[in-house]
């Protein structure tokens, strides 16, 4: 009998500053990361407050606005607690403020939208936003 998985949800936000959209650098597993990460129980209903409630975590105080839906979905490996995950990636702008990264990034870069992604993600997340990027040719 085939068994159905389990799997968690990460929401990620592809933030853009004209050309250039936000990665931060994972502080535990040295990995290229977006700003978002995994919903709780309670978020279920609720992804945009999650994410919203993530950026907050992530970033601090800044102002953003986000696209009200998905533009993309991939599977996605969660490095440090060894976790199978979907990842929904919503896009927003940022319009302001100080990012001030938590303690689970060790630094952030704005790159520009040509970047070279091997150069900064790996994985999952890196074939994830490869095949993003191509759909978006």
């Amino acid at each position: 009998m085939i068994q159905n998985g389990e799997f968690q949800i990460t929401l990620k936000l592809l933030l853009w500053d004209k050309n250039y959209f936000l990665y931060l650098k994972d502080r535990h597993t040295g990995f290229g990361d977006l700003p978002g990460g995994r919903i709780t129980k309670e978020e279920h209903y609720n992804w945009f407050s999650a994410l919203e409630r993530e950026i907050q975590e992530e970033l601090g105080s800044i102002e953003y606005k986000i696209q009200p839906d998905p533009v993309y979905v991939f599977p996605h490996f969660v490095s440090k607690d060894q976790k199978d995950a979907v990842a929904i990636l919503f896009e927003g702008y940022y319009l302001g403020g100080k990012i001030e990264i938590s303690d689970e990034h060790e630094e952030y870069l704005w790159l520009h939208k040509n970047t070279s992604l091997e150069d900064y993600f790996s994985d999952t997340m890196l074939l994830g936003l490869k095949n993003y990027f191509n759909k978006r040719k």
